[in-house]
């Protein structure tokens, strides 16, 4: 719970949480299971089991993943797909800036 000015809860509709809610997930085959979460000052990240990526809030600096020129703000759970980024086994948010640790322990900032 807290402020979602910029979709860092994950939830779309709604700008203060003043209680927890639990997430509605669009996952495709609905059988995702997360293991671990990290958030900056107005993002958050859940890394699944499976080494994927679900991300929300704001992309201001393209802190999130997407080019910031034509996504600014993700206000549900969207998951990365990259090429070059393959099985996640660590995500760390800062302020502004994600880091990413994968399986064959490239690790990725943005």
């Amino acid at each position: 719970w807290g402020l979602n000015t910029h979709g860092q809860t994950g939830h779309k509709d709604q700008e203060l949480l003043e209680n927890p809610q639990k997430m509605d997930l669009l996952i495709e085959n609905g059988s995702t299971f997360f293991q671990s979460a990290s958030c900056g000052a107005s993002f958050s990240m859940l890394l699944t089991k499976s080494g994927g990526l679900f991300v929300c809030g704001s992309n201001k600096y393209g802190q999130i993943g997407f080019d910031p020129k034509e996504t600014k703000e993700v206000f549900q759970l969207k998951q990365i797909k990259s090429e070059s980024i393959k099985k996640i086994t660590q995500v760390s948010c800062g302020k502004e800036h994600s880091l990413l640790l994968t399986y064959d322990k490239k690790v990725f900032s943005f």
